[in-house]
């Protein structure tokens, strides 16, 4: 009798997470369905609208020009400090001198330590000389980096004065005309990321906790026949106090825009459902 009740406690612990295992995941989430990117965006800068290179509705690229300002000022003094930046003629002339200045210093020093055959006083003219240019040549080199850097601050004035998108997706909102005034930190252009979802939802603590990030799940989208695959990127670290809920996200593609982003939708935590649908 004892060997068969020592055999009992070694046997169950190793058959039960094999049987546990084998059982899918079940449940479901309620949520909703939104855009993965929906950002409202405007300029560091005051100006006049001057031109507007897009329209609503139209699908955008990361990067992409979407309007600009009245930017002439700023184009010119781009303009007049790339070609300050370009004349180095003073330089080259400058090194050409050294150059020259430190062989007339050597073979003074030559003549005046070795052969005696030059005064103290000429020999130390050759070295100030000498001297002297290679201080002009640094003031010169110091100038022209000082050029490159207000370059570069006039270019990054002038892209202040570009609005450019900071993510792909569709115009939804132009906010102003062109030749109208914009203020800076205005809203002026609302995009949205139409070929990537993201579900929202919120569920008790312990059917969220079955989930891990990255792990693949199933969406059933209100009016929609089949269910579709997503996948779980975020899992709140914390617990709401008084409702007792997580968040949970799921990211699915839209890349066909099937979809109407702002649906109700379930989140199926089975994901041999979408197969089935």
């Amino acid at each position: 009798m004892k060997q068969f009740g020592i055999t009992l406690v070694f046997i169950v612990p190793l058959i039960w997470p094999l049987v546990a295992k084998a059982q899918p995941l079940d449940g479901v989430i309620n949520g909703f369905t939104q855009a993965y990117a929906d950002v409202t965006i405007g300029l560091s800068e005051a100006g006049r609208l001057s031109e507007i290179l897009t329209q609503e509705g139209v699908y955008v690229e990361e990067g992409q020009v979407l309007l600009s300002l009245d930017k002439r000022q700023e184009e010119l003094s781009v303009k007049r400090q790339s070609f300050l930046v370009r004349q180095t003629n003073e330089i080259e002339y400058a090194r050409k001198r050294v150059a020259i200045l430190k062989e007339q210093f050597l073979s003074a020093e030559r003549l005046f330590k070795d052969a005696n055959a030059l005064s103290e006083e000429e020999y130390q003219s050759k070295h100030l000389e000498y001297l002297q240019a290679q201080s002009e040549l640094a003031v010169l080199v110091t100038n022209k980096k000082l050029e490159k850097i207000e370059q570069e601050l006039a270019e990054e004035k002038l892209a202040r004065r570009v609005l450019r998108a900071p993510v792909s997706g569709v115009v939804a909102r132009l906010a102003k005309k062109v030749g109208e005034s914009v203020q800076a930190h205005e809203e002026l252009v609302r995009l949205v990321d139409t070929k990537r979802g993201r579900f929202v939802g919120n569920t008790e603590f312990q059917l969220g906790r079955q989930l891990v990030v990255g792990q693949m799940v199933c969406l059933k989208v209100s009016g929609m026949d089949r269910a579709i695959p997503a996948r779980v990127d975020f899992l709140s670290p914390t617990v709401d106090v008084a409702s007792g809920l997580m968040e949970v996200k799921a990211e699915f593609t839209n890349s066909m825009s099937e979809i109407n982003l702002g649906l109700a939708a379930d989140l199926l935590l089975n994901a041999n459902t979408c197969s089935q649908s």
